[in-house]
């Protein structure tokens, strides 16, 4: 594997989900000049969970390829997850808002019978959907950060025109350096909390 992948990028998943089963925040594609822009934006359009929001990281294990059973219960576990949080479209002008377990069914699009394989898109303009990012701050997820002991952080970036990116083990600095979008905050803050809906519904009571 060449450069820093994608999250499900040839079966690239983080460590920091232990044991896997649930979604997470995918990473998002470095700015880079030159000829590797134009090389880097081009790899990442060959790799399908590259313009998703979130991913389903599959249970670790050999056992799961066994069995259909455990199968269905990990499509049920995904979809469950799903119901949980606030989904909208990140399409351009589209306002579409999910409230029901019907509605968020609509968006699933499978490639497989495997949630890893899954695109979650709008019905109505294929817009990418994904949890709502409007909670995720920086501030309320540094004091996060502060609170759990300042653990060093995978960082959330994604290139095929670098090899690697360093530890972010001053986040507070990191965010000042680097301007992070909500997706990029997204992903440094749940690696702090025991799951991607604790996260968001932490960050949304948080004031």
């Amino acid at each position: 594997m060449t450069g820093i992948p994608f999250v499900g990028e040839n079966g690239f998943y983080p460590s920091w989900p232990r044991g896997g089963g649930r979604w997470i925040f995918q990473r998002t594609l470095v700015s880079v000049g030159g000829l590797m822009a134009g090389y880097a934006e081009i790899a990442a359009q060959n790799v399908p969970s590259a313009d998703q929001i979130i991913i389903w990281v599959p249970r670790k294990g050999f056992v799961r390829y066994l069995f259909p059973g455990i199968i269905h219960k990990e499509r049920q576990d995904a979809l469950y997850q799903l119901f949980g949080f606030s989904l909208r479209c990140y399409g351009n002008d589209c306002t579409l808002k999910l409230s029901s377990p019907q509605q968020v069914q609509s968006v699933v699009s499978e490639f497989g019978l495997r949630p890893e394989r899954w695109r979650l898109s709008c019905p109505f303009c294929a817009g990418t959907v994904g949890p709502d990012l409007e909670p995720v701050s920086a501030d309320k997820i540094i004091r996060r950060w502060q609170g759990v002991g300042r653990p060093p952080l995978e960082n959330p970036a994604a290139s095929a025109a670098f090899k690697s990116a360093p530890v972010v083990n001053d986040l507070e600095d990191w965010i000042r350096k680097n301007d992070p979008s909500h997706l990029e905050l997204a992903y440094l803050g749940q690696q702090l909390w025991p799951d991607t809906k604790s996260m968001l519904d932490s960050l949304c009571l948080t004031a």
